[in-house]
């Protein structure tokens, strides 16, 4: 059941990226820009980009750590995809951002559906896969 609630957050988050493209956009400014180290459960280091911007939406001073659908809030063992999103929006810089037209707290700087939009998707199917196959192999050997 895990599997298919990752997945469906996934899809979720899959028609969002689409979606986005054509939301409104107003200009916002990188506040925070920086590379958070820390240690896995296996003791090897992992690397998250932090970004955070500001932005105003229907007279509202807003913030968000989204900067696409997908992965950035998830860290990773590749040091070199996150010194390039950090690289990419330095602190102070000025950015346009995209927000819901609905719901103005939910806001990207890159608009659209990206290879890592399907990461969350990908792992719920696994899981859902592999629990499945767990259940088949119990069930045939009761």
């Amino acid at each position: 059941m895990v599997g298919i609630e990752i997945m469906i957050r996934g899809t979720e988050e899959i028609l969002l990226a689409r979606q986005s493209i054509n939301w409104l956009t107003t200009e916002g400014y990188i506040s925070q820009s920086k590379v958070n180290t820390s240690q896995d459960s296996d003791g090897g280091t992992v690397y998250k980009p932090v970004v955070k911007f500001s932005y105003e939406a229907r007279r509202r001073k807003l913030s968000s750590n989204q900067v696409y659908f997908g992965g950035t809030r998830m860290s990773t063992s590749d040091r070199s995809y996150s010194r390039k999103i950090v690289e990419k929006y330095p602190k102070g810089k000025t950015v346009t951002v995209f927000y819901h037209p609905r719901k103005p707290k939910q806001a990207v700087l890159e608009a659209g559906i990206t290879k890592r939009s399907f990461i969350l998707f990908t792992f719920g199917f696994m899981f859902f896969d592999v629990g499945s196959c767990i259940a088949l192999l119990y069930w045939l050997y009761q």
